[in-house]
């Protein structure tokens, strides 16, 4: 049997995990960090990713990074540790329209469940919508008007970059591995056979 746990990401300003964690890590095989929805649309905040890697800040105070760092802070072992990716994205609504805006009202109108990265690439992708924040290494949709059933106008989600990204980071951490929530909702039922599952097809490279 393999042992492992679901823990969450580190809240905004928190540098280290409880200790209680190390100590579950001594039992257990894997600790994955819940890395995705990390963001939000309250006070402080400016737009974020829902899974940046790097960019934390004062005003996007997450990243996968940031979680990373916490854990192994906290005595978790580099080779227990796992992060998430997450088959789905965030949407928030105009007029914010990318990260690290002014939320002027903004909110975010979809998220897990409700934003899977099926519903992305049937609803909102358009190749020319498509930005990559090189800082924070993760894509992103730039919607001219509000788009979709959620009326977006900035859409954070995972692809095939990035989570090759994700692969060379936990390579480079000497990490145990990653989880993914959900994979169900990256499975694209009317694309061709063959390429119904490009982020699994990704993860598997």
């Amino acid at each position: 049997a393999v042992l492992t746990a679901a823990v969450p990401h580190l809240p905004p300003g928190r540098e280290a995990a409880a200790p209680t964690f190390a100590r579950a890590a001594e039992h257990l095989d894997r600790l994955n960090v819940m890395t995705y929805s990390m963001a939000a649309a309250q006070g402080g905040w400016r737009s974020w990713h829902s899974a940046a890697l790097y960019g934390e800040g004062p005003e996007t105070p997450s990243s996968i990074d940031s979680s990373v760092r916490g854990y192994l802070a906290a005595g978790v072992p580099a080779e227990r540790l796992g992060i998430g990716i997450g088959f789905f994205g965030v949407c928030y609504t105009p007029p914010v329209d990318g990260p690290r805006q002014e939320l002027r009202r903004s909110t975010i109108a979809a998220a897990d469940c409700s934003m899977s990265y099926a519903d992305i690439m049937r609803r909102y992708f358009d190749p020319a919508a498509r930005r990559w924040d090189a800082e924070a290494r993760v894509p992103y949709l730039v919607l001219p008007e509000a788009t979709g059933p959620h009326g977006c106008g900035y859409v954070s989600y995972e692809d095939e970059q990035s989570i090759a990204e994700r692969a060379a980071y936990v390579a480079e951490r000497g990490l145990g591995g990653v989880i993914v929530w959900a994979v169900n909702e990256g499975y694209l039922k009317h694309a061709p056979e063959g390429a119904r599952d490009p982020l699994m097809d990704a993860l598997a490279r």
